[in-house]
């Protein structure tokens, strides 16, 4: 400049820089949510899978051992019920049949954990009556419930869910993290004669999603809601059945 002045860039205000602050402070509390939302979304979704690629080798690997799984030697599960009509499971048949179940996948898998009937420090809350649970190297936890030794229990129409064996369920961030909860880290797969099933297809008619995955059928399934989310993550790869209630199979497949 003439005059060997110097071109200087006005300065902000006080009061222009805490506006900014707050526009920007307002626009992250806004956006945060979702993002953290997203993000535990995509996790579930990678987890599930990882877990469902994980025991279905072990099946695979079991049946490889030369036995087919209604000649595995567990039982059918064996239930009882107290003078107010509340189901149990607690017997020593289940304790031998639970361990057949077990020892059969456990040998295939890295466990890091074994949890003896009772205990539910691997699984809890889900880990009731007379079945093992462990937890996995890699921090997810399981359990197997047996349903039929002759993989002969029914669920729905395709051949895989006309011959159940027994119950997956995975806690897939494990015990001590999460929420604890069915379809949000607790999911459940069929063990089937032909290998594992994710819970809540649209052809699983006894334990369908509309039924048994929105937590307004509490009533209905005695505290068994959102164990049929599982197949809704799989397949459809979100959690909007937590956001909405009008999802299904031949309709929404997510909130918007």
């Amino acid at each position: 400049m003439r005059g060997g002045g110097t071109l200087t860039a006005p300065a902000f205000t006080l009061a222009e820089v805490l506006i900014t602050l707050g526009i920007i402070g307002v626009v992250a509390a806004l956006t945060m949510p979702s993002l953290i939302q997203h993000h535990r979304e995509k996790q579930t979704v990678t987890s599930l899978k990882a877990a469902y690629s994980i025991f279905s080798q072990a099946f695979t690997m079991a049946v490889k051992d030369g036995v087919q799984p209604q000649d595995w030697g567990f039982s059918d599960i064996v239930a009882s019920k107290d003078d107010e009509g509340n189901t149990h499971y607690e017997n020593e048949e289940n304790a031998a049949s639970s361990k057949i179940l077990f020892d059969t996948f456990v040998k295939h898998l890295q466990v890091a954990k074994i949890c003896q009937p009772g205990d539910s420090s691997c699984l809890p809350t889900v880990n009731k009556g007379s079945f093992y649970s462990g937890i996995l190297a890699n921090g997810m936890s399981f359990n197997f419930i047996q349903r039929s030794g002759s993989c002969s229990s029914v669920s729905g129409t395709t051949p895989q869910l006309k011959n159940i064996c027994a119950d997956l369920t995975v806690d897939i961030d494990g015990p001590a993290k999460g929420r604890n909860a069915w379809g949000k880290d607790w999911f459940r797969f069929h063990v089937t004669k032909y290998g594992l099933i994710p819970k809540g297809t649209k052809e699983d008619t006894k334990w369908s999603f509309e039924k048994v995955c929105y937590t307004t059928n509490t009533a209905t399934y005695n505290g068994d809601y959102g164990e049929s989310c599982t197949a809704w993550v799989m397949y459809n790869e979100n959690t909007d059945y937590l956001r909405c209630k009008d999802l299904s199979w031949d309709g929404k497949h997510k909130c918007r």
